[in-house]
């Protein structure tokens, strides 16, 4: 498994966390990562190494704005009406006047059933999501104009939406070549991911307590959970 941010945690396993559960303190790859939150748990303040980084939120609460290197560059993200994420752009200076020249980088697009279905790209492939009722259950890229298996995901009929597996195609080939198991606790919170490393066998990927787990879904501090929990709200997904 290769990890595509590397965190490191307390004594106890875990992240610096506020009296709420939020994200304080916590090793970012090897720069010390600090923010304070405001009463709606939201980042109100955050400094990376030892450069602060603007964020901001809209009326509803969303992120904004997010500041992305010392130089100012950053990002945006635009809603639609129901608090969807729609749309990423980039710029290379936030505080341009009298603003910003953005660049688009994603475009998300939703059903009726208010799944996301496509995710469309100006660099990299575009993603198209296959469902099963609610619960995802293929993601596809376009290659050479042709739709092409890379991501599964199985489901336990045991409780609401219960992962039980995903595979990954990591050579572009439509085969899986790399699966990962959800393990559960008796209330089926996830608290370990464990893969298929070939003859080493099942190997822990990291152990997560729920009530832990439920405070970094439930303040999106996960380093994908901009994106990645408007498309499984409920699911944690390994990081690879």
């Amino acid at each position: 498994m290769t990890a595509d941010h590397t965190w490191t945690w307390d004594s106890a396993g875990d992240p610096t966390l506020d009296d709420l559960g939020n994200w304080a303190n916590f090793d970012n790859d090897g720069t010390a990562d600090a923010r304070t939150h405001n009463t709606a748990n939201e980042i109100e303040s955050r400094t990376y190494g030892a450069q602060p980084r603007t964020v901001t939120y809209d009326v509803a609460g969303n992120l904004e704005t997010l500041q992305e290197s010392a130089s100012n560059a950053g990002w945006q993200f635009t809603y639609d009406y129901r608090n969807r994420l729609i749309m990423v752009e980039h710029t290379d200076d936030l505080t341009e006047l009298p603003e910003p020249d953005w660049t688009l980088t994603a475009e998300y697009f939703y059903d009726a059933g208010n799944r996301r279905i496509k995710k469309d790209l100006t660099t990299g492939n575009d993603v198209v999501y296959l469902y099963d009722g609610w619960q995802c259950a293929e993601e596809r890229e376009v290659d050479g104009g042709t739709w092409e298996m890379r991501r599964q995901y199985v489901y336990g009929g045991q409780y609401i939406d219960e992962p039980v597996l995903f595979d990954k195609d990591t050579d572009d080939d439509e085969d899986i070549d790399v699966s990962y198991w959800y393990l559960h606790d008796t209330n089926y919170n996830v608290v370990a991911l464990a893969d298929n490393a070939g003859s080493t066998g099942a190997l822990l990927v990291r152990a997560l307590r729920p009530d832990h787990l439920h405070q970094r879904i439930r303040h999106g501090q996960h380093p994908r959970d901009r994106e990645r929990l408007r498309q499984h709200p409920r699911i944690p997904r390994p990081a690879v």
